[in-house]
């Protein structure tokens, strides 16, 4: 399942747990100049508070990220249970 958000394209991945991917466009992938190199380390090097843990997977300079969402639960379905 695959939803587009403004120019961001959202997909659900199950392959050795669950994953949300994250993209351009369904055609175009991240590039490493969309990317300030030290604020990623940063990210992916220490493990912060509330923020989904991230990776990146880079195929011939085009970069997917990935974010681990297995063991949680969304949003809408916990809003079902008890109303804001």
């Amino acid at each position: 399942m695959s939803n587009q958000l403004d120019d961001y394209l959202l997909e659900y991945v199950e392959s050795n747990g669950a994953y949300l991917k994250l993209q351009k466009n369904k055609d175009e992938k991240f590039k490493q100049e969309d990317f300030q190199e030290l604020q990623l380390k940063m990210i992916q090097s220490n493990n912060i508070p509330r923020l989904l843990p991230m990776s990146l997977e880079d195929i011939n300079n085009q970069i997917t990220v990935f974010y681990k969402i297995e063991g949680l639960r969304q949003l809408r379905s916990l809003t079902k249970e008890h109303p804001l």
